[in-house]
């Protein structure tokens, strides 16, 4: 019994880790990115924001840049993109985002995005993280602050503390 009771703790603690991932100050996460001509060209249809500097090479090379730039809006989705499906992940509502365009982004080039939990405020379950775009020189090209919702941790907390019910119950079941 005691054997089983050692196994049903150690898969409850695996269980929590598994479902309460909370993000916490300090946490970090890391991104790899790059952009194409081709999600360009569809990112100025959908929006349609053809500026030539995003689509067209000959005027391109006539600016400071040389060559076509990425939109800035475009660049800066893959905030969204990481905070939706990985980092903290799904359920995530994006309440805010401030930031500051330092450098062009080019097509064809790697880029890091990296996040930064500045705060979490566990009660209202947000959170207000760093956001930077770095070029392959760990230049920041792209910085901001995003605030952040994620009820969805909350539901989880709850299916925990169903399950910790659950096993507690069978431990005084089983030793009865």
């Amino acid at each position: 019994m005691c054997c089983q009771k050692g196994r049903d703790v150690l898969a409850f603690r695996l269980f929590c880790l598994y479902l309460c991932r909370m993000i916490n100050t300090k946490d970090t996460y890391t991104y790899e990115v790059s952009f194409n001509q081709e999600n360009v060209n569809t990112f100025a249809q959908i929006t349609g924001d053809n500026n030539p500097i995003h689509l067209d090479v000959e005027f391109a090379a006539k600016t400071v840049f040389e060559k076509p730039i990425v939109h800035g809006f475009y660049s800066a989705s893959v905030f969204s993109m990481v905070f939706g499906t990985k980092f903290p992940g799904e359920g995530t509502i994006y309440m805010y985002q401030d930031m500051k365009f330092l450098a062009p982004v080019f097509v064809n080039q790697p880029y890091k995005a990296k996040f930064e939990v500045l705060e979490v405020n566990t009660e209202k379950h947000t959170g207000l993280i760093k956001c930077i775009l770095e070029d392959e020189n760990g230049k920041a090209v792209i910085e901001g602050t995003a605030k952040l919702k994620n009820n969805t941790q909350a539901n989880k907390i709850r299916e925990v503390a169903k399950y910790k019910i659950t096993l507690r119950q069978t431990y005084w079941f089983q030793n009865r």
